[in-house]
């Protein structure tokens, strides 16, 4: 009886105070940010149509995922059906399975190219694996600053951005080919540039014939700043070209240390730019969170499903998904 009276579909636009209702009054951890904070709900979640699955059961939402499109922030993507999951759970019930129903009917409405989650905890790895998608963890880099540093002999010219509105620059258009999941300089403006809650810092790196960006924001943690990058846009290759690039940003911004999460660029070139991996020295912490802090490393593991042939393209950062998201109000 209670399997007929089920159901799960897309959640309606005019549903969002619905659905945030329920996050706030359903979820383990209380006071979560979307339910509290409306213009970061839809910036990440509402743009034409709402980006949520829900299981409904007697007129009331049992379970819901939330997920989010890479045309969340440039709508012209949206043939690429690449998407992140993000916030998924469900009541207590006697549903068998249910928050798999939800999942799979997400994937069933979007047709997906490319389906990525990011932070999966342990205990949906094997839920994953079953379903084909291959997990990972993500590489963690750092450097600290130092006036010591020697910068290499490259000569880069460095230029902060702060909307692409104006600028027609192919070379810029062309670094989004480089890798899965594709974006766009609109995507970078919308999902960066334009953020209701963080500020970020968009650069253009170049060196002699070659460009890339890089996205970072401050964090302020007692009375020192540090540097997270969050996104590239660009070839692997060039990434070893930026040394100078972050001793200018170490320096500019007054910065302890700076750290990378990223996957799919290989660790060599990460080194050659001056970068230090994380997993090399035993014991050494360069924490993850900071809303609230927590002085302990966090592996960020991924799980992705691809339909695409050549998956050595997948390249993941920091911001995508929800993991770049604030956690508190101020």
């Amino acid at each position: 009886m209670v399997k007929n009276n089920l159901k799960i579909r897309k959640a309606l636009v005019n549903e969002k105070t619905k659905v945030r209702k329920f996050i706030l009054n359903s979820f383990y951890k209380k006071n979560h940010i979307l339910a509290l904070h409306s213009k970061l709900f839809d910036w990440q979640y509402i743009n034409k149509t709402l980006s949520c699955t829900l299981a409904i059961l007697k007129f009331k939402i049992i379970g819901l995922q939330l997920y989010i499109p890479i045309s969340q922030f440039d709508l012209s993507l949206k043939k690429n059906k690449e998407f992140f999951t993000s916030l998924w759970f469900t009541k207590k019930t006697n549903i068998i399975a249910l928050g798999a129903k939800i999942f799979f009917y997400t994937i069933k409405i979007n047709k997906p190219k490319l389906i990525i989650g990011m932070g999966i905890p342990p205990y949906l790895i094997n839920f994953h694996k079953k379903n084909n998608f291959i997990i990972k963890k993500m590489s963690h880099h750092f450097m600290f600053s130092s006036k010591k540093e020697k910068k290499n002999l490259n000569k880069l010219i460095i230029k902060k951005i702060d909307t692409f509105k104006n600028i027609k620059d192919k070379k810029i258009d062309k670094l989004f080919n480089y890798q899965f999941p594709i974006k766009s300089s609109l995507y970078i403006e919308n999902r960066f540039i334009k953020h209701p809650i963080y500020k970020y810092f968009v650069y253009s790196i170049s060196f002699k014939k070659e460009k890339c960006l890089c996205i970072f924001r401050l964090v302020k943690h007692r009375d020192k700043n540090i540097i997270r990058i969050v996104d590239y846009v660009g070839s692997s290759d060039f990434i070893k070209n930026l040394k100078n690039f972050y001793i200018y940003i170490l320096e500019k911004y007054d910065a302890s240390y700076l750290d990378f999460y990223s996957y799919g660029l290989p660790n060599i070139l990460l080194k050659k730019s001056g970068l230090s991996n994380k997993d090399d020295f035993k014991n050494l912490i360069i924490p993850n969170h900071f809303e609230p802090f927590q002085n302990k490393n966090i592996d960020i593991l991924i799980a992705y499903l691809s339909f695409y042939k050549n998956n050595s393209k997948i390249r993941l950062f920091k911001a995508d998904s929800d993991m770049d998201r604030p956690h508190f109000i101020d």
